[in-house]
């Protein structure tokens, strides 16, 4: 193996990149063009931050493709004010240099390279720095690799670090990526939160936190967020609503409304002092559930009772057209009663129907233990047969007889209706889990209740100190919040004044928990555009579950259906995100666009989108109450209902269950949306307007709409591989295919 070779550091200022046509230029965090001989075949990144400095290093795989010897150039762009530390490369002999070219000079390589090589992708990056490197070679049909590595200091804002690691937004960024994160802190480390990808804490100590990603890491911009202990447990990502032109001076936006994202850490407790909690377990034994899942389902109550501490208590209710309760109410969790249970369990066998209702009302109707958290995990693997069986009899009636208690539905197999199990946990801010036909109810039940197994602060409740200040916060009404978790609370803010934010609730031994925080509107900020994207995506997931609402009695109200069908394909277009109902969005439709062929004509008609979308709803959502399909539909809205990161390429479950679907012709940019059909990219913004100019390729014209864009953080949007037309001020312009 090359040894790798130590590497001379140069910070000159940038000259006309002369190597433009003798070297292939390298930009690992971009696509790789068809025809370059030199490809990115995996990078590795390792991100080290102590107290407020960060230290990120990329391993970079290189191969030549090629029978012939390369000259590459490696282009890596860099957040602001970082500095590099290391550079080195695996190779022949001789020595290499790196050059860091600040914002201004880099504009001018990046804008050299566009015009050169007819290629788009640099311009995502426009406003960073950019590290290049001197010309080296690739030898034929070799592998070569770099590793470059930078530094940073983390600025504190708003009681949080923040680090951000540029790579492409593009849907055709294919490129393997690792990467691991070690976060430090003197004063320990509380709540870490990636709005991009989704991160796995592999070690934690209280001073100390060790991430990886689980799987293939999406495209887009890594950002990683965390919380000092001696800073506040709770901080807010803000981001404006606006047109073109709202960034001011500072970088910082400005507007009447807005998007919000609290994080809030919940209060750490020590073994053993956790709310306790009661728990009943309502197990269906109708005749269905004989056998093996029977055997699986006692097994599961064998662990919930083993799982609980001595202050807490239980019950067990089972249910077949009749209902049998161990005891009228809770018991104390003892080793005499948790024998007792036991026996009397060992002596149920399976037979009859299914009167979901009465069971319900037994397990609801309890008298609640003082200081405890009530919870109630319900298994049923059929319809309701037997008594009140009506979806929405059933939902009314357990709303007015829940009290407090939350409902832990586990639907086992396909024979159940998911809609009326996802809406009991819903009403009382519970969670529902689906099995599929032959799943493992003993691991499905101690999985959930193993989430369950801490809670920390109860009937949580968000306020602000002035009235009419915010609006469709999301979740409407907060769940618990158990240990190990975040709470990740979005919603929209009105006006320009500072609103003191109080995030209330319940704590350990009946303490009430408060946590303060101010939420700024001259704070918001363009790269926080994750925020109004979230908040979208657990807005259309409540819409979604009003509209399959209405399938559980009477025939769906077609005005009401048309209102909510409408404000989801709205909330659809505009911020690019795709749901089993509403799919068709991204390719449907003629031209729709003056004097431009081929763009979107399917949003053209108020009506037409609506309709399909409301024909979608009728025949999936509302039609389909058990079965496989329903099943999918429930965790896909599930998974948006509680979206926590950003699904840019909005991946979902087919109806199969297996297959993974994934949209191309989507490409969320930013806080805006670029539609695709055929080789033009449109802003739904844009679709029945005229096309006021054509801007060319990689002119001047295009270069001065590249940095307007780059103060908004869109300059995604002018880096797409075809012809585009987007929404500049108050005109539909079209920059032309490169």
């Amino acid at each position: 193996m090359r040894a790798l070779l130590c590497c001379l550091f140069a910070f000159a200022a940038a000259a006309e990149p002369d190597w433009i046509g003798a070297a292939q230029a390298v930009l690992p965090v971009s696509r790789t063009r068809p025809g370059d001989a030199v490809e990115v075949t995996a990078i590795e990144a390792a991100v080290a931050a102590v107290d407020q400095v960060a230290t990120t290093t990329l391993t970079i795989r290189l191969r030549n493709r090629s029978r012939q010897r390369a000259e590459a150039v490696l282009l890596l762009p860099l957040p602001p004010l970082a500095q590099v530390r290391g550079f080195a490369c695996s190779g022949p002999g001789g020595v290499l240099t790196v050059n860091l070219l600040p914002a201004d000079q880099a504009r001018a390589t990046y804008q050299a390279i566009v015009r050169s090589q007819r290629d788009p992708a640099l311009l995502e990056f426009a406003g960073d720095q950019l590290v290049r490197s001197s010309v080296f070679p690739v030898e034929p049909l070799a592998n070569a690799e770099i590793r470059l590595s930078w530094e940073q200091f983390l600025e504190r804002r708003h009681g949080r670090l923040e680090l951000v690691l540029p790579r492409s937004e593009a849907l055709t960024y294919a490129v393997p990526w690792t990467l691991t994160a070690t976060l430090s802190h003197a004063a320990g480390i509380g709540a870490v939160y990636s709005p991009t990808h989704l991160l796995t804490e592999r070690q934690r100590s209280r001073n100390e936190v060790t991430l990886s990603l689980p799987g293939a890491m999406a495209p887009g911009a890594f950002q990683l967020a965390w919380l000092p202990m001696n800073d506040a447990t709770v901080t807010v990502f803000c981001h404006a609503d606006s047109d073109d032109g709202w960034v001011k001076a500072d970088g910082r936006q400005r507007g009447d409304t807005g998007t919000f994202l609290l994080l809030a850490d919940p209060p750490a407790v020590q073994p053993g002092k956790a709310i306790p909690r009661e728990v009943t377990v309502v197990l269906d034994r109708s005749g269905s559930m004989n056998g093996e899942k029977w055997k699986q389902a006692t097994d599961a109550v064998g662990q919930v009772l083993g799982g609980l501490a001595a202050n807490e208590s239980f019950n067990l209710i089972l249910f077949n057209e009749g209902v049998d309760a161990f005891s009228p109410t809770p018991v104390a969790c003892t080793p005499e009663n948790e024998q007792a249970v036991r026996h009397w369990l060992r002596s149920a066998r399976p037979s009859g129907g299914t009167n979901i209702f009465d069971a319900l009302v037994a397990a609801l109707g309890q008298p609640a233990t003082p200081g405890k958290l009530p919870l109630v995990l319900f298994c049923t693997d059929g319809l309701p047969t037997i008594g009140t069986t009506g979806e929405g009899e059933i939902r009314r009636k357990s709303r007015q007889g829940q009290g407090n208690r939350r409902i832990f539905p586990v639907g086992i197999g396909a024979d159940v209706n998911v809609p009326l199990l996802d809406g009991l946990a819903d009403d009382s801010r519970g969670r529902s889990r689906h099995l599929p036909p032959g799943g493992d109810v003993e691991v499905a039940v101690a999985d959930l209740f193993r989430s369950l197994g801490a809670p920390v602060l109860a009937d949580p409740v968000l306020t602000a100190a002035t009235p009419g200040r915010l609006m469709d916060l999301q979740p409407r009404r907060l769940r618990d919040a158990f240990a190990g978790e975040q709470l990740v609370i979005l919603g929209r803010w009105i006006g320009r004044e500072p609103i003191a934010l109080t995030l209330t609730g319940t704590g350990p031994d009946g303490q009430t928990v408060q946590r303060a925080v101010q939420l700024d509107p001259a704070q918001a900020e363009p790269r926080h555009a994750f925020v109004p994207r979230l908040w979208a995506s657990r807005r259309i997931a409540e819409l979604v579950a009003s509209i399959r609402d209405l399938g559980a009695g009477s025939p769906a109200d077609p005005k009401l259906l048309a209102e909510l069908t409408g404000e989801v394909v709205r909330l659809s277009q505009q911020y690019g995100i795709m749901t089993d109902y509403t799919a068709f969005l991204a390719t449907d439709g003629p031209s729709a666009l003056p004097g431009h062929r081929g763009i979107l004509g399917g949003f053209a008609g108020e009506n037409a989108p609506t309709g399909k979308a409301a024909g979608e709803f009728q025949r999936k959502a509302i039609g389909t109450r058990s079965g496989k399909a329903a099943q999918v539909y429930s965790d896909n809205n599930k998974q948006q209902a509680e979206a926590k990161v950003l699904n840019p390429l909005n991946g979902r479950t087919a109806e199969d269950g297996v297959t993974q679907v994934r949209e191309n012709a989507v490409q969320q940019c930013a806080d805006k949306t670029l539609y695709r059909q055929g080789k033009d990219w449109i802003e739904p913004a844009a679709v029945g307007r005229p096309i006021a100019r054509t801007i060319a390729f990689a002119s001047p014209e295009h270069f001065a709409l590249v940095e307007r864009l780059a103060r908004n953080n869109r300059q995604v949007l002018a880096a797409q591989d075809g012809p585009v037309v987007i929404v500049d001020g108050e005109e539909v312009v079209c920059i032309a295919a490169p």
